[in-house]
């Protein structure tokens, strides 16, 4: 051991006799520029970390207004399941599901011509929902011009009855009939 360090010190003398002072200087200029360089990394780094911690709270900022958003869809959620518990429920109206085979402005509204049929929640289906339609029978009904909705996006759209009657009818529609009038049309399902 003590004589592997006598050689190393032989060794680093013997380097150190071998450099010129040219050769120190341009040791010193690339000691400096490397210095500079070091500095320069060390502030980007600096900025690189200062920027992360903004992000860093953006994300958390929007992950709290996710949370809040969704805790709002939930509510509406909720409430349109109210709504539409209270709307089936109350004297006088029926609700049933159908297919609008026909459309045709009228002078009142709207007159559709509705192939009954129902959505229901099956399981085993592969989608976990079927749609039944044992036997085509329509009806005529009059709709009024504020009735209609479709889905645009999934997201059930106010259409106007001018527009409705021009639009195509594949999807399967909740209609909210009272007497022989349908007091509103939400399309449900696109098929």
């Amino acid at each position: 051991m003590r004589f592997y360090k006598l050689f190393l010190l032989h060794a680093l003398v013997l380097i150190l006799m071998g450099c010129t002072s040219n050769d120190m200087k341009n040791n010193e200029v690339q000691i400096v520029v490397a210095t500079n360089e070091l500095k320069q990394l060390e502030t980007q780094l600096d900025d690189s970390k200062k920027e992360l911690a903004v992000q860093k709270g953006i994300i958390e900022e929007l992950q709290g207004e996710i949370q809040f958003i969704m805790g709002e869809i939930t509510t509406l959620k909720n409430r349109s399941n109210m709504n539409q518990t209270l709307l089936t429920n109350l004297p006088g109206i029926t609700y049933k599901q159908g297919y609008i085979k026909e459309a045709t402005l009228a002078k009142d509204g709207v007159s559709i011509r509705v192939d009954y049929a129902e959505f229901k929640i099956d399981l085993t289906a592969p989608n976990n929902f079927v749609i039944v339609n044992e036997k085509e029978e329509r009806d005529k009904l009059l709709a009024g011009s504020d009735s209609f909705y479709v889905l645009n996006a999934l997201v059930p759209t106010f259409i106007n009855s001018e527009d409705f009657d021009k639009s195509e009818h594949e999807g399967l529609y909740n209609l909210y009939i009272i007497g022989n009038k349908v007091v509103l049309v939400v399309e449900m399902y696109v098929v």
